[in-house]
């Protein structure tokens, strides 16, 4: 039976991915540092109609945090509680972590608040989530993924291709997370690793409601948006379908993002006029 891992499972698009992936007979492996999130996510996941979960399979399950205990029977669905910007515990996880089938690196961070008044340290945390966690799972769990000819799924943004008023590090880790693993394609094609980077646009997640503010509290103003927001249901299937037919990239399906890249690619000074405009929200005077 084929094993996916999922950061950031409890909930938005990754919880989606996973109740898609139940549906095709996966066995999960969910992270999030939100262990009450997590324990109705597994609980919801293992909850769904006998003709669209995992048949077959002992309907154990465990939430656990940090490193879990090993067990004889191996869990259908498996929640880990653990937050991914604590270094120590999960390198202390991937030390004992299982090989999986495909990996979904979808944990992230976002902030609304003005690259001038902004500390390091939120710059600093959207990075290390957003970039530096995806690369190190990658990396740590390339060998069993190389033995299984396996696949990763990177979820990137559309922000990483435009430049989005008040969310500079939010738009500098997604595309720093696109160009590295865009580097990284022909190395782990090698190894017979596929790799599919998606692209989403805005989406109904809570990423939004826990976007940080310039002081690393919570943001203190509703976010700006541009054109349809499309369902977290409708861009894991996208995602997912992408994947099994092979494709390298996927893109959210609303056109305004996609005639936003091209706007921005042709006439860069209308995208900032317009953009500066409908985000100005993100970047007030008095923030």
């Amino acid at each position: 039976m084929k094993h996916a891992l999922i950061t950031g499972g409890a909930q938005g698009l990754g919880l989606a991915l996973a109740e898609n992936l139940v549906k095709r007979g996966w066995r999960l492996t969910l992270i999030d540092k939100d262990e009450t999130q997590l324990q109705t996510a597994v609980t919801q996941l293992l909850a769904m109609r006998p003709s669209e979960a995992e048949k077959g399979i002992s309907e154990a399950h465990t939430v656990t945090s940090g490193v879990p205990e090993r067990k004889r029977e191996s869990p259908s669905v498996q929640g880990i509680s653990l937050d991914l910007l604590n270094n120590s515990a999960l390198l202390s996880w991937l030390d004992q972590a299982a090989g999986y089938d495909l990996v979904i690196n979808n944990a992230g961070i976002t902030h609304r608040s003005p690259a001038s008044s902004t500390t390091m340290d939120v710059f600093e945390r959207v990075m290390a989530l957003n970039w530096r966690v995806p690369v190190l799972l990658t990396q740590r769990l390339l060998n069993g993924l190389s033995r299984r000819q396996g696949g990763v799924i990177v979820i990137s943004s559309m922000a990483g291709w435009l430049p989005l008023p008040g969310r500079a590090a939010y738009s500098a880790s997604k595309s720093a997370v696109s160009q590295h693993f865009e580097v990284w394609r022909p190395e782990l094609q090698r190894q017979g690793v596929h790799l599919l980077l998606a692209y989403p646009s805005f989406l109904h997640t809570q990423i939004e409601g826990n976007a940080l503010g310039a002081d690393g509290q919570a943001a203190k103003h509703a976010r700006s948006t541009v054109g349809r927001v499309q369902s977290a249901d409708a861009m894991a299937e996208q995602i997912l379908q992408a994947y099994f037919k092979g494709n390298t990239r996927v893109w959210g399906s609303q056109w305004s993002s996609r005639f936003g890249y091209y706007l921005w690619a042709l006439f860069p000074a209308i995208f900032r006029r317009l953009t500066w405009h409908r985000f100005k929200a993100d970047i007030p005077d008095d923030y």
